[in-house]
């Protein structure tokens, strides 16, 4: 039976990659690019990216915009048109300089990306003032 307990392997239950009592959750995470991902919208958002849209979330998620715990984390709820303005600013960036420049520099990252969000926002809310 490859190690599985009798019957194991046919129950839903079972997790065998599952850290006793943690209730299955190392199982209902998934590596991928060598990032811990979860259940959550991040981490959503990151599996089912492919070309520079994932290279994109991988910018965010090496220089810790994103962070690892909210990656992780199976409860992460972020709204889909933020996590695609985060996207489009990471889009940017890949622009100005290469992934793993970004990822040397995290701070410097953080900076270029929060000044970005900042202006996008002002310029999203102060229009529905106006």
């Amino acid at each position: 039976l490859g190690g599985y307990p009798s019957g194991a392997a046919s129950s839903p239950e079972y997790e065998p990659l599952a850290e006793p009592g943690t209730g299955g959750t190392v199982a209902e995470s998934l590596m991928l690019d060598g990032l811990v991902l979860g259940r959550g919208h991040w981490a959503a958002a990151y599996r089912q990216s492919q070309g520079p849209r994932r290279e994109a979330l991988r910018l965010l998620c090496k220089s810790s915009i994103v962070t690892a715990r909210e990656l992780s984390d199976d409860l992460t709820v972020i709204s889909q048109e933020h996590i695609d303005e985060c996207v489009s600013i990471a889009g940017e960036m890949l622009q100005t300089w290469p992934l793993d420049m970004w990822a040397r520099q995290p701070e410097e990252a953080k900076k270029f990306f929060e000044a970005r969000l900042t202006a996008l926002y002002q310029r999203k809310f102060g229009e529905q003032k106006g």
